[in-house]
């Protein structure tokens, strides 16, 4: 959608295929067939995904659900124009926009994925995160953001048991299910995770199985989680999931489209379901994605016992900048301005067993899991089921040794659907093997955990004797990025450490750093830093030395 704001002219240029539902000076956009009259326009804009615009006198302001279910990004164009886009690609294709790159926003996206708050790869564009409003002057084009809501959700001291919680997450994930079209076709993404068996369960119950289609993807067929997917499919009564094999060509796609529809904030690494929707397009007509993104800070994924007093500073994105050396003054403080900005709202009283859970159920899941989810509607129409705040509300309230490392899902499973639950079909979630031996769950135990991490280890050992080129398969993972990396993209990666270095983005060293190959893991984010330096490559042909100033000379 392309929306001009100018003075007194408000302008839709192109919907891009959102729907308009207008209620006199409230406008929404989303890609829901209805929208209920809003009476108060807050409540109204935290509980309709989508993009809602009003109008006063004086000012349009611009709304997000807290989710982003679809992204906003503002532009200002060199004759002092305020536009939005809801898809980046046509951000580039906008006339008179100076699209020089922000050093700050560049280091974000190279630190935590996204630029944070506002912050985009450049520096003339800006994006709205969840729950916000931005505010547009009429007269000045002067631009105001804020949240008009902070996440910040007590405990509900009447969920005393698992029991409760339990009960309450189980009515609240059918009424959800319930409200899909009995007659429509679905696809769904089925791994050896909990999250998506949960959602097929519930599915199973109301939809009829020959209109539900599934697949798995992953670096080969023998992966364990593929043969999970299968048995869970099996017991349900479904057919098995088909097979998208994770190869070189796939992230050789996503290099070439994924940094570009995001502006730099999507990395190929993430090509999975959207280049399976990609090239299964065709077979896909008339299939709705049903999309289970957001369940990991729903459920509890990253909340940890003890509760955590953190300061700003304790927080994952400030430890990450501080690890970095030699970077220009005025870049550091203008993240650490971001970073504030974007975790002004923490509570230390509220519901979150850190400030990096609040982090990532208020900033990270938006800007990665649910912008995803809408990349993606842009090839299959998507539902995202679980950006619902009534839901949301629910789980936030949930006490935190209820919630914590998604017991509620293992729970709901025994309860409703013991079939598939943990000790009759096993689980590869992450979580069973971050938590330690001791922690991984009744289906992961000692040995699990410490052949995946020998593995791990020895493939590290193998990268450094062989300089990445001889790797063991681990069919623990879904995804290989280091082996492929090495094997296939070692130019692309030096490629892309001499682009940062003659652009200024990086420094010597600091090239050296991010754009070496992988000792332990970081196979994706290189993948990811490669199509960033073709992105840079790209607006430095438009405006030479775009991030000159990025670490100190």
């Amino acid at each position: 959608m392309i929306v001009d704001l100018n003075n007194s002219t408000y302008q839709v240029r192109d919907s891009g295929g959102l729907r308009r539902h207008d209620f006199g000076q409230v406008a929404h956009f989303s890609r829901l067939a209805s929208v209920s009259k809003p009476t108060d326009l807050n409540d109204f804009v935290r509980r309709h995904n989508g993009l809602t615009i009003t109008e006063d006198d004086d000012s349009y302001h611009v709304y997000t659900d807290p989710f982003r279910t679809v992204p906003a990004f503002i532009v200002r164009n060199r004759a002092g124009g305020v536009s939005l886009f809801t898809e980046f690609e046509d951000v580039y294709d906008a006339p008179n926009v100076d699209m020089a790159i922000d050093p700050a926003g560049f280091w974000e996206i190279l630190l935590f994925e996204s630029g944070l708050w506002d912050r985009t790869l450049y520096e003339n564009v800006k994006q709205l995160p969840g729950a916000a409003c931005l505010t547009i002057g009429k007269a000045d084009g002067r631009l105001d953001m804020r949240r008009y809501w902070d996440f910040c959700i007590g405990q509900d001291d009447s969920i005393q048991d698992d029991a409760t919680a339990i009960d309450g997450l189980f009515e609240r994930l059918g009424a959800i299910v319930d409200r899909l079209d009995t007659q429509g076709h679905y696809v769904l993404g089925l791994s050896g995770g909990l999250d998506s068996r949960l959602m097929l369960a519930l599915l199973s119950e109301r939809i009829e199985k020959s209109r539900v289609k599934l697949f798995t993807y992953g670096s080969d067929p023998s992966m364990l989680e593929y043969g999970l997917a299968q048995t869970v499919a099996q017991v349900l009564g479904f057919e098995p999931p088909e097979f998208h094999r994770l190869d070189q060509e796939v992230y050789r796609r996503g290099i070439t489209c994924l940094p570009r529809l995001s502006g730099g904030q999507i990395g190929a690494h993430h090509s999975h379901m959207y280049d399976y929707f990609v090239t299964h397009q065709d077979h896909l007509q008339g299939y709705s994605n049903l999309s289970t993104y957001y369940s990991d800070a729903l459920l509890g994924w990253d909340t940890w016992l003890p509760k955590q007093a953190n300061r700003l500073e304790d927080c994952a994105y400030s430890r990450a900048l501080q690890s970095i050396d030699d970077l220009a003054p005025d870049v550091r403080e203008t993240i650490e301005s971001d970073i504030g900005q974007t975790l002004a709202g923490y509570d230390h009283a509220a519901n979150y067993s850190s400030i990096d859970e609040y982090k990532y159920v208020v900033e990270r899941n938006q800007k990665f899991h649910l912008y995803l989810a809408y990349l993606q509607g842009n090839v299959v129409p998507t539902v995202p089921l679980l950006a619902d705040c009534d839901l949301l509300e629910y789980c936030m309230s949930i006490p935190l040794r209820l919630r914590t490392q998604k017991r509620l899902v293992d729970g709901l499973l025994k309860k409703h659907y013991p079939q598939v639950a943990l000790g009759s079909v096993r689980s590869l979630s992450s979580r069973h093997f971050r938590a330690g031996p001791h922690g991984a769950g009744e289906d992961t135990g000692f040995r699990e955990w410490f052949a995946f991490k020998v593995l791990n280890r020895l493939n590290s050992l193998l990268r450094v004797m062989t300089n990445g080129r001889a790797q063991l398969r681990n069919t623990y993972l879904t995804e290989e990025h280091d082996r492929l990396l090495c094997r296939y993209f070692r130019e692309d990666l030096a490629d892309a450490r001499r682009i940062f270095v003659t652009q200024g983005a990086l420094s010597g060293a600091q090239a050296e750093a991010h754009c070496g190959v992988p000792v332990r893991n970081q196979g994706g984010p290189k993948l990811g830093l490669i199509g960033l330096a073709s992105l840079i490559d790209e607006a430095n042909a438009l405006k030479p030395a775009t991030v000159q100033g990025a670490h100190r000379s």
